[in-house]
């Protein structure tokens, strides 16, 4: 999977982070590029049926902050898959926050309020706190959940 010039696997090649995880990035952003339904059951709400989506992503710590590096590297509303990409972090001086806050990224608190109809996919990635059914059902495409 390619979004801009990097590839996925390339740019964590040597990092300490696990050929799973890798192979489940790719997969997730693979599915938001190439899929017309991505969710097995029909959405609550209608969302676009092709990208680029919205997507709010949900981390705390460094391996979190690799995930959003590259789903940043994808926002590019006429050519890529992620249009609006917004980040819910745990209150402190974390990785996630800090990176979000450096690369002007909305950053919102958990938990996060008035979600209704503003995201299309959330990506949760070593985030720390139980999300909800009734969060998940905000999401009308879905909600891919990574943990290291």
């Amino acid at each position: 999977m390619v979004c801009g010039k990097k590839n996925v696997f390339t740019m964590w090649m040597n990092r300490k982070t696990g050929s799973v995880f890798l192979k489940t990035l790719n997969h997730v952003l693979n599915v938001l590029k190439f899929s017309t339904n991505v969710r097995t059951q029909p959405p609550r709400k209608p969302g676009p049926s092709r990208p680029p989506w919205s997507l709010l992503f949900f981390g705390t710590d460094q391996f979190a902050v690799e995930s959003l590096k590259v789903l940043t590297s994808c926002r590019n509303p006429s050519k890529g898959i992620v249009e609006k990409l917004e980040v819910v972090s745990l209150p402190g001086d974390l990785p996630v926050r800090r990176f979000a806050q450096q690369n002007q990224l909305t950053l919102h608190n958990w938990p996060p309020h008035d979600l209704e109809g503003q995201f299309d996919v959330g990506v949760v990635v070593s985030f720390g706190r139980l999300i909800h059914g009734g969060l998940i059902d905000k999401f009308p495409l879905w909600v891919s959940i990574i943990n290291d």
